[in-house]
């Protein structure tokens, strides 16, 4: 038996249940663990916007960075409800990235 398959043997994989994504379950957004993540999200969401506006990057680039813009965007807006998010996301000028 290799490595894995002892790894592996050691579960149960058929009784194993499927967790719910983070939306589902609620994080708890006073942790210090988010409180943390959304400080970083922040900052990297600010650096990038400088990066974004300061530099003339190719398509393929831009439109990175812009994808990169809109996961912090995202990450940030996590304890707002659905709709809000859905609502903001749809009215979006990715322009103003």
């Amino acid at each position: 038996m290799n490595w894995l398959g002892g790894l592996l043997g050691r579960y149960d994989l058929e009784s194993t249940e499927a967790k719910p994504s983070s939306r589902e379950s609620h994080p708890d957004y006073f942790s210090e663990t988010w409180v943390f993540v959304s400080q970083w999200a922040g900052e990297e969401l600010v650096k990038a916007r400088k990066s974004n506006d300061s530099s003339k990057k190719d398509d393929v680039a831009t439109a990175l960075l812009r994808g990169k813009i809109a996961m912090l965007k995202e990450l940030i807006d996590l304890p707002k409800p659905k709709e809000r998010i859905r609502r903001s996301v749809e009215e979006t000028d990715y322009n103003d990235y």
